[in-house]
């Protein structure tokens, strides 16, 4: 689940935010990149995605812990959740 979390909040987020803003979100200031995040999140509805947000997000989408611990499986779970919440 923490591999999740970390992957979400280190790979996914950021690159959402990149393509939304079209600037690299590594190259914004921090305050700047965490105003565009809610931005982003706002559009889904969410304010942060927490540990329990990812475990419901598992639980939703009827994946069992050990697919989730692959790389496939990280991928699949947050472009499924993604996609319910649109």
């Amino acid at each position: 689940m923490e591999f999740m979390f970390d992957y979400i909040h280190n790979m996914i987020l950021p690159s959402m935010v990149t393509e939304t803003v079209g600037e690299d979100a590594e190259a914004m200031a921090q305050e700047q990149y965490n105003r565009e995040l809610k931005k982003l999140l706002k559009t889904y509805h969410l304010s942060f995605v927490s540990l329990v947000t990812i475990y419901h997000w598992m639980i939703h989408l009827g994946y069992a812990h050990t697919h989730a611990c692959t790389s496939q499986g990280k991928k699949d779970i947050m472009l499924m959740a993604m996609r319910n919440l649109q």
